[in-house]
Formats: structure tokens, sequence, C-alpha cells
């Protein structure tokens, strides 16, 4: 279940899940196989993203991965799903700048 505050978005396949600066919360993500799912990227794509983290699973069981502090991503979320991706569902907020920058008056 995403956060109440949160914008949320489910994905299927390899995606821009949002773009410009966001606080990621959260994936719910489930698959039909053992392994590796999908990668995921702070950026627009996987060529120029960084990879922020790996999704693994059990088949048929539904996984997350919670991040606290929220994980801020300057120019988006992109996943690169692999065929073994049921589906992923990203909690976020967009915001204005970068909440962690302590030189930019508040």
């Amino acid at each position: 279940m995403p956060f109440e505050f949160a914008n949320w978005r489910r994905v299927t396949g390899d995606s821009l899940v949002v773009k410009g600066p966001v606080l990621l919360y959260g994936i719910e993500y489930n698959g039909n196989a053992n392994g590796p799912l999908a990668t995921v990227y702070e950026g627009l794509d996987a060529v120029s993203g960084k990879v922020l983290c790996s999704l693994a699973a059990l088949k048929d069981v539904d996984n997350n991965k919670r991040f606290n502090p929220p994980l801020f991503c300057d120019r988006g979320i992109y996943i690169d799903a692999g065929g073994d991706l049921d589906e992923a569902l990203f909690s976020y907020r967009t915001i204005d700048s970068d909440p962690f920058d302590l030189e930019s008056p508040g």
C-alpha cells in the first residue's frame, strides 16, 4: 500500500516512472520467477542514470523496499525491468529542489 501523502505509480515493464526531482519512499514488487527482476535508476533512462537498487524476489511473493530517509532523485526514476517482473508500485513525492542541500536558503 503506498504512503497516503505520496504519489504512486504502478509499472509492469521498462518505464520512466517520474521525471524531475522526487523523494522515493519505497517500492512494492513481485515476479513470476525466483531471482533478479529489475534495476531501478535515478535518471531518465538506464544509459545515463545512476543505479539506485536492484529488485530480486521469490516467485509469487510480495516484496518491498523501503527507504528511510527517502532517496532523493534529482532527475527522476527509471526502471529497467526483466521479463519476470509482474509489477512494481513506486511511492514517491515530487519536490521543487534538493531537500538535503544545506547551502541553499530554506
